[in-house]
């Protein structure tokens, strides 16, 4: 507090000051979390001795308040920011994905989808151009539909341990059962 500013050193020397500006101040600092996080000032132009000290009190429970407002305005400024981020993010993944399924539409040779079991939960429509129905597939495995997991046993047990270990594979050739 400061009763009268246009007579206490060092503040009567000070431009604002000594223009009339400010008379009666009080300054108390805005505290969450034992962190300052802004200030509450008040000036009077008129009258010195404003601010009584009894106040205080009162001013520091405002100033408490004031400073868990500001604390919830920036931790939901923060929850719109980083909502907009996920929004935005899940809207490139949806464009992403859509651009996978147009290519994988046009594309020459038929995709599929496992998943972690390495359960059919995509087929291309493709598929149909040899003879087999996509829709039979989803829900299976590939060595479910297998008919040369018998003859081809030791290709069949490094394949699923390729796949176990989630590496790529290229040109792994079989032939399907109806």
């Amino acid at each position: 507090i400061i009763d009268d500013a246009a007579v206490q050193a060092p503040f009567a020397a000070d431009p604002y000051v000594s223009q009339g500006r400010a008379r009666s101040i009080l300054c108390l600092p805005l505290i969450n979390h034992a962190r300052i996080i802004g200030a509450l000032y008040l000036e009077n132009r008129l009258t010195s001795h404003v601010f009584a000290t009894a106040r205080i009190p009162v001013l520091k429970l405002f100033a408490a308040q004031a400073a868990i407002a500001l604390e919830n305005a920036r931790l939901h400024a923060d929850l719109l920011r980083e909502n907009g981020q996920r929004k935005r993010a899940e809207q490139a993944l949806r464009q992403s994905e859509q651009r996978f399924r147009d290519y994988a539409e046009t594309a020459s040779d038929w995709l599929w989808e496992t998943g972690p079991d390495h359960v059919f939960t995509h087929v291309s429509e493709q598929l149909s151009d040899f003879g087999i129905d996509p829709a039979r597939l989803m829900g299976r495995r590939r060595l479910d539909i297998a008919s040369d997991k018998e003859a081809q046993s030791q290709k069949w047990r490094e394949h699923m341990a390729t796949l176990e270990r989630q590496e790529p594979f290229r040109n792994f050739e079989y032939t399907c059962r109806d």
